[in-house]
């Protein structure tokens, strides 16, 4: 039997059309209401850069259609925005950075939704500056401008970075802005360097003109995953087939992305026409490592989330009535074996 879309807020979709410049259905066929289709809509992390085209080629290649599911992809603009798609009902699923997911669970922003599977299984959060600029080591921030999208993670974590980094963080100047403005941003040299993900680094060398220098978070920040799949609570409570099905599915697409750059590159241009073919499939090779080999894809591992905590801890970023089950739930792709 057919199950109606749960309800969302029409405020919430209007603005989000406006922002995101539109969304893809991707339900592997022609028809639309098919019966016995359950429909879903789902947030890209950040934008629709080739590291984002696992949900398409979930789509193209049927894993969603085989799955009973019919889903509108909408591109991410960072964590606090996806989030607040979820918190509104305007959204079934979304990626964001585990570690901005952690720190919003530690302050009660995120008490309705839940993270469900991991992603990545090493953090892909960095930092990039021109070659030719000031900016070698992380040392030499200070002093700089770092441009970090509003409400992500690179701008919250910053300060634990810091920190450990030795960096006096006073002396580094933070503006936030739309994501789709960082890279341009960077290549007109209004800013000394730009918060990203490792794998962004293929996109950001074709507006500068060479290959970045990259100064990933995981060099000090040890112990925290890169994207996870986050759903709402009252969903996963009331439809646990519908989440499994659809992380599973997901997960298919993501797999198949990284083990066919070229391929799954064009599947993306075909339904987003700004992506450059090239420049995608660069993004999903780079991408292959960080997406778990081991056949544990999906799965948390308790010990390594424990350690990240602390690690957040110890920064003093989160309280420590903040445990794993405050932003995870296990049981819908179970732990490390």
């Amino acid at each position: 039997m057919s199950r109606p879309r749960t309800a969302r807020s029409l405020l919430a979709l209007g603005l989000a059309a406006l922002m995101l410049g539109g969304a893809v259905a991707c339900n592997g066929g022609d028809e639309e209401d098919a019966p016995g289709v359950d429909k879903v809509t789902f947030v890209t992390t950040f934008g629709t850069f080739g590291r984002e085209a696992a949900a398409y080629v979930a789509g193209a290649k049927g894993f969603f259609a085989e799955a009973g599911i019919e889903v509108e992809i909408q591109p991410g603009r960072a964590g606090d925005y996806n989030m607040q798609l979820i918190r509104s009902q305007s959204a079934e699923f979304a990626s964001v950075d585990y570690a901005g997911a952690v720190m919003r669970a530690a302050n009660g922003e995120a008490d309705d939704a839940v993270m469900v599977a991991a992603l990545n299984h090493k953090a892909l959060l960095a930092m990039m500056a021109r070659p030719d600029g000031p900016i070698k080591t992380a040392r030499d921030l200070e002093g700089k401008t770092l441009g970090v999208p509003t409400g992500g993670v690179a701008g919250s974590l910053f300060p634990g970075y810091a920190e450990l980094a030795g960096i006096d963080i006073s002396k580094v100047t933070v503006k936030e802005m739309g994501p789709e403005l960082l890279i341009p941003t960077l290549e007109a040299g209004r800013v000394d360097v730009i918060g990203q993900f490792v794998v962004g680094a293929p996109a950001v060398a074709a507006a500068i003109g060479a290959q970045p220098v990259i100064l990933p978070y995981s060099e000090y920040v040890t112990d925290l995953y890169g994207n996870a799949l986050i759903t709402r609570r009252d969903l996963l409570e009331a439809d646990p087939d519908l989440v499994r099905r659809f992380t599973e599915a997901l997960l298919k697409g993501l797999r198949y992305a990284v083990d066919h750059p070229e391929e799954s590159a064009e599947i993306l241009r075909a339904k987003v026409d700004t992506t450059v073919p090239a420049v995608a499939a660069a993004e999903l090779r780079l991408l292959g490592p960080y997406v778990d080999p081991s056949g544990d894809l999906g799965r948390f591992n308790a010990s390594l989330v424990a350690r990240g905590v602390a690690t957040l801890r110890a920064l003093g970023l989160l309280g420590e009535s903040v445990l794993p089950e405050t932003f995870i739930d296990f049981s819908v792709m179970g732990e490390v074996r």
